[in-house]
């Protein structure tokens, strides 16, 4: 498997622990290698191993979350600034951006009812817009299930 620029993506990194980083995202090890990056969803599965990896290729970080108490205990949780908030919320979702590169949208609205599409669009809507207005260069966003009902 090959990365940016052709760079070979190592087989120990396509494994969480080992570098999820470089399997799902290798472009940041290119252009972007040690940047600020912003991510909501850092409690979920996909954040809770693509955070750590991050910062242990050097790039600082700040996260958003609901549940900020969540992330007590979490060994790299003091590494990053926490955001406390909803990615509903423009607010909440500038104080995570400020400036960051890239801008992961990893959280999802999921719930079993059948709200969860037209707050799932509304969510990356608000994400998309405060990227756009704030001059992002990329916004890395991870589609989840739609429940079915």
């Amino acid at each position: 498997m090959h990365g940016v620029n052709g760079r070979p993506v190592p087989l120990r990194s396509r494994r969480f622990g080992g570098g999820i980083a470089r399997f799902c995202c290798p472009w940041i090890f290119g252009e972007y290698a040690m940047s600020v990056i912003a991510a909501t969803g850092a409690n979920g599965y996909i954040g809770g191993g693509l955070v750590p990896t991050l910062l242990e290729q050097g790039h600082t970080g700040r996260v958003l979350t609901r549940r900020s108490h969540a992330l007590r205990g979490v060994p790299w949780s003091g590494r990053v600034h926490v955001v406390t908030g909803d990615q509903s919320d423009p607010h909440a979702v500038q104080k995570l951006y400020d400036g960051a590169t890239p801008l992961y949208y990893l959280a999802h609205s999921m719930s079993d009812n059948k709200d969860f599409a037209p707050v799932e669009e509304q969510c990356a809507q608000i994400v998309a817009a405060v990227a756009s207005q704030e001059g992002a260069v990329r916004l890395i966003y991870l589609s989840g299930p739609h429940p079915e009902g």
